[in-house]
C-alpha cells in the first residue's frame, strides 16, 4: 500500500446457497455506479446490498432457478439506493 493509502470493508452475512452469476451482478453494479460518479465506497456498498438482495428474493421464490438470481425482482431496490447519491 502507498503511503496515505486507505482501505474499508464492507460485509454481508454468508448464504448457505450457491448461485450463478452472483460476480457478473456485482461486477455490473459497481461499474454503472463508478461510471455515473458514485465514489469507489458507494459503489461498494450499493452493489454488495444489491446482489444480496438478489439472492434473497432468489431464495423466497418459488419458481426461483439453480442457474441464476432473479436480478430483476431486485431492481427496485437498486434504482432506490441509486437516487440516494
Amino acid at each position: 500500500m502507498t503511503a496515505g493509502a486507505s482501505y474499508f470493508t464492507y460485509y454481508h452475512k454468508k448464504v448457505e446457497a450457491v448461485f450463478h452469476g452472483t460476480g457478473d451482478i456485482f461486477s455490473s453494479a459497481f461499474t454503472g455506479l463508478m461510471v455515473r460518479g458514485a465514489s469507489i465506497e458507494d459503489s461498494v456498498k450499493i452493489a454488495a446490498d444489491f446482489t444480496a438482495e438478489c439472492i434473497r428474493v432468489t431464495q423466497e421464490s418459488t419458481s426461483s432457478n439453480w442457474y441464476g438470481v432473479d436480478f430483476e425482482k431486485a431492481i427496485p431496490m437498486l434504482i432506490d439506493r441509486t437516487r440516494k447519491l
